[in-house]
Order: C-alpha cells, then sequence, then structure tokens
C-alpha cells in the first residue's frame, strides 16, 4: 500500500525527519548499486543526519526511497496498532490507550499524520487535545526515563556485580574441590613413598653388608693384580716400541704415496698436454688434407682451363687466319663489284642490295665456321657435378624421365643450339651449367628491355667471356626473326633462352 500519496510535502517531510539515521545509513549500504544513481560520488559513511533527511525527501519520487518510506509507516502503524491493543487488555480506554502508546511513537509530534494514515476522521478539537495530552504524556515520560536512567545503570552494574559473584563463588568452589582431590593424592603418594623407602633401607642394608664382602674380596684381588699388572706392564711397553716401528713405517709409506701421488697427478696433466697436442695436430692434419684436396682441384680445374685455353687459342688463330684469307677475298670481290658498278650505272641500286646480301652471308658463314661448340673432356666427371648441383636447387634424379631431361641437355648444349626454357627454371638451369663448368656460382645474364636491341645482343655475346648465358625474355618481346640469327653467330656459348608464361605476362603487361 502507497501511503505517501494521500500525503503532503511537509508531512513526507516530517516523515523523513523521524526515521533514525542509523536505519536509513543501513539500507543505503544494503543497496549502493541504488544510492549510486541518486548520489553519484557519495559514501553512505559521508553523510549526515541532515543530508540523510533531504536525500530522502528529495528523492520521495524514486521507487527506491518511496518503499523505503512506505515500509517504515506500515511497520510503526502495525507497532502502534499492536501496543493499543495490550493497553486496551490492561484497561486503558481508547483515548487513553491512543495518549500512552502515541506519546512512544513516532507520531508523537504529528498526531493528525497518524489519524490521517488511519483514515480516521477527528475534529480538529479532538485532534489539538489529544495532541497536548500526547506531548504532555510524552515529556512526561521523558523524565521518567531521565529519572529512570541512572537507576537502570545502576540496576545493571549491581546485576553485573553480582554476576561476577556468583562466578567467583563458582570458581572457589571449583578450586576447593582441586585442592580436596590434591590432597587425597598426595596422602597415597606419602604412603607410597613411606612404603618404598623402607624397602629402601632394608635394599641399602643388605648392599652394605655385601659391599663389605666384595671389599674383602676386593683386596685379595689387589694383592694377586699387583703381579699381573707388573707382568702385564712388560707386555705393553713391548707392544709400544713395536707400535712406534709400526708408526715409523705408515709415515715412510705416507710419504711415498704423496709422492707417487704427485707424480701421477704430473703425468695426468702431460697426458692432457700431450692429447691436445695431438687434438691440435689432428686438426692441422684435416685442415691440411682439405686444403691438399682443394688444391689439387684447383689444379685440375687450372689444367683443364689451360688445356681450353689453348684449344681455344689455336682454333682462334686458325679462325683469325681463315677470316683475313675470307676478308682478302672479301675486298677483292668488292673490287670487282665496284668495277660493275661503274660499269654498269642503270643498275646500281640493285647490285649494292646483292653486294650488301653476299657480304652479311660470308660475315654469317665465315663467324659460323670461326665460333664451334665445346665439350668438356670428361662428360663422367661433368654429369657427377652437374646432378650435384641440380640437386641442390631441388631437382630429383629419381623422378622419371629425369635421366632423359639430361641427356637432352647435353646433346643440346654441347651441340651449339640454344636451349628454350620458361624463366624460373631457366636461370637456374643457367646456374648450375656455370657452376659445373667453370665454378661461377651465376651465369651471365642479358635482361630484355625496350632498347635490346639485336646490336645489343650482339655486343653482349662477342663481350662477355662466360661460357654460359642466360637471354631473359626475349622470346615473346622482341622480333625473333633478327634475334634467332644474332645467336647462331655465337655457337661456341651454351645459350639459354627464357620466357614468360602466359599468366605472369599478363600480370606483367
Amino acid at each position: 500500500m502507497s501511503y505517501l500519496i494521500n500525503l503532503t510535502n511537509e508531512e513526507i517531510k516530517y516523515v523523513c525527519k523521524v526515521i533514525p539515521f542509523k536505519e536509513a545509513s543501513a539500507y543505503f549500504k544494503s543497496y549502493p548499486k541504488e544510492f549510486n544513481k541518486l548520489k553519484p560520488g557519495f559514501r553512505v559513511k559521508s553523510l549526515n543526519e541532515d543530508t540523510i533527511v533531504r536525500t530522502l525527501y528529495g528523492f520521495r519520487n524514486r521507487d527506491f526511497i518511496a518503499s523505503f518510506l512506505n515500509k517504515n509507516i506500515e511497520r510503526w502503524i502495525k507497532e502502534i496498532d499492536e501496543e493499543i491493543i495490550k493497553a486496551l487488555e490492561d484497561g486503558l480506554d481508547q483515548d487513553a490507550a491512543y495518549i500512552d502508546v502515541l506519546a512512544r511513537s513516532f507520531f508523537s509530534g504529528n498526531i493528525a499524520l497518524f489519524f490521517k494514515i488511519k483514515a480516521e476522521e477527528k475534529s480538529e478539537d479532538y485532534l489539538k487535545v489529544m495532541s497536548s495530552a500526547v506531548v504532555y504524556q510524552s515529556a512526561h515520560q521523558k523524565a521518567y526515563e531521565e529519572e529512570m536512567e541512572p537507576l537502570k545503570k545502576r540496576q545493571a552494574e549491581l546485576e553485573c556485580i553480582q554476576e561476577e559473584m556468583k562466578n567467583r563463588i563458582f570458581d572457589e568452589k571449583k578450586n576447593s574441590e582441586k585442592l580436596r582431590r590434591k590432597e587425597a593424592e598426595l596422602k597415597e603418594k606419602l604412603e607410597e613413598k613411606t612404603e618404598w623407602f623402607e624397602q629402601e633401607q632394608k635394599e641399602n642394608f643388605r648392599l652394605s653388608e655385601r659391599a663389605d664382602k666384595l671389599e674383602a674380596e676386593l683386596k685379595r684381588t689387589q694383592d694377586d693384580e699387583v703381579w699381573r699388572t707388573a707382568e702385564m706392564q712388560q707386555k705393553i711397553d713391548t707392544l709400544i716400541s713395536r707400535l712406534e716401528e709400526q708408526v715409523e713405517k705408515a709415515t715412510g709409506y705416507e710419504n711415498l704415496i704423496s709422492e707417487y701421488t704427485s707424480r701421477l697427478s704430473c703425468a695426468e696433466d702431460d697426458i692432457e698436454t700431450w692429447k691436445n697436442k695431438v687434438r691440435s695436430r689432428e686438426k692441422q692434419l684435416f685442415t691440411y688434407k682439405e686444403e691438399r684436396a682443394t688444391l689439387l682441384t684447383e689444379r685440375e680445374s687450372d689444367q683443364k682451363q689451360i688445356r681450353e685455353l689453348k684449344e681455344a687459342l689455336d682454333k682462334a688463330l686458325s679462325v683469325e687466319k681463315a677470316y683475313k684469307e675470307r676478308l682478302f677475298l672479301l675486298s677483292t670481290e668488292k673490287e670487282s663489284y665496284q668495277q660493275k658498278n661503274r660499269e654498269l650505272e642503270e643498275t646500281l641500286e640493285g647490285q649494292k642490295n646483292i653486294e650488301t646480301a653476299v657480304e652479311i652471308v660470308s660475315k654469317r658463314y665465315s663467324y659460323i665456321d670461326r665460333k664451334m661448340p665445346l665439350c668438356p673432356e670428361d662428360m663422367d666427371d661433368f654429369e657427377e657435378y652437374f646432378n650435384y648441383n641440380l640437386e641442390n636447387i631441388g631437382f630429383d634424379k629419381n623422378v622419371d624421365g629425369s635421366s632423359d631431361f639430361i641427356n637432352y641437355l647435353e646433346k643440346t648444349v654441347f651441340c651449339g643450339n640454344p636451349v628454350l626454357i620458361k624463366r624460373g627454371p631457366g636461370i637456374n638451369l643457367a646456374n648450375c651449367l656455370a657452376n659445373t663448368l667453370y665454378g661461377v656460382p651465376v651465369a651471365a645474364h642479358l635482361s630484355y628491355s625496350k632498347n635490346a636491341d639485336v646490336q645489343i645482343v650482339s655486343d653482349f655475346l662477342t663481350d662477355t667471356p662466360d661460357r654460359v648465358v642466360c637471354m631473359d625474355s626475349f622470346i615473346g618481346n622482341c622480333n625473333e626473326m633478327e634475334f634467332i640469327p644474332v645467336l647462331e653467330q655465337h655457337r661456341n656459348k651454351i645459350i639459354i633462352i627464357t620466357y614468360i608464361s602466359a599468366q605472369m605476362h599478363s600480370a606483367r603487361f
């Protein structure tokens, strides 16, 4: 039931004021999230009574505060009704019961608010008389409570003292009971000790008699032991002398052991030193073997290169001689052509074209005669190194067709014919051939560009000393009719021609 709907602001403010500070603080602490929505950034501990009253009144329309106020009013009304019933049962009439109960209730300062909440209509005179009576009764009760307060405190103190005295009496009874039990235990122990003392006296008397007998026997034994002691002393002296001799021998043995130990330590150090020397000599020997193998390999390679250079020089000299003879013949033919041209002026243009064609053909075939393909002397050695280089780039010789591929390459490259292959594997193949033939890991390389004409290709092939050359991406980009005749003039070189696949070509352009 909502009591706040029918109350005025002043009446609601009165309810907020009479609510105890502890109850409001405990309510806010029980619901911290709801409280933070009302007062963000504030702590319940920092609020005083005035702040809590203003918070309750200011947020009275919020469900969180309204439910709290309604619950308190409902509880107050219920408690007042219960007290009035008790007062009526004690013999008071209705008005006297109201005066007695309301004077001790939260409505003692606003009697009209109580009857308004109860929905009981009372006249103004009745309310004034009832308010005065309640105020008087409340003041009388406060004075009575103030007079009774010291008496209640004194009574509480006396009750505490009485309780303490009861506890002390109870403790004294416990202590006296413990003392009685302790006295009984001590009496029992005293009796036991008395019996034990009597038995000990009897035992001491018996032991004293036995001691006298033993003393007499000891005197007789001492007399006998004097002679035995002298004899034993002689034996002891003999054993001491023997022991000293053994100690001297043991000292000598210890000295020998220490000497042998030092020698053994020195020997172990010498052994370790010799081991280190042996290991260093083994490393030097292994390095020497490697260097010797490298030198032998280099010497064989140098010998091969020297033989190849000699052969190339002989061929070059023979080719140069043939070239000079051919040049002389061409010069003679040229003079004859020039003479005929002077005689046949009307056919000058056609004759010049014939002369140019003859000169190109002559040069072409003279170059073909001069540039002959070369082949390794030891093909088995070449195949071994070539397969090793191919395996390094991922070539698997166990795959079907691998041996046929290698045979095809040998027949093609050593016959002066170029090899046409895709760009990626073509560059790797050129590098493998260069590394196999003359130990250079990267072959000579010329990539296609817009400015790469026939003359640039010819100059590159002529000026490059490397045996293996890679013409990269020319096929499909240049004029093959002009490009291929230039390659035929350099049949002494191994020429790898690469091309770009259709997908790569479309992505590139």
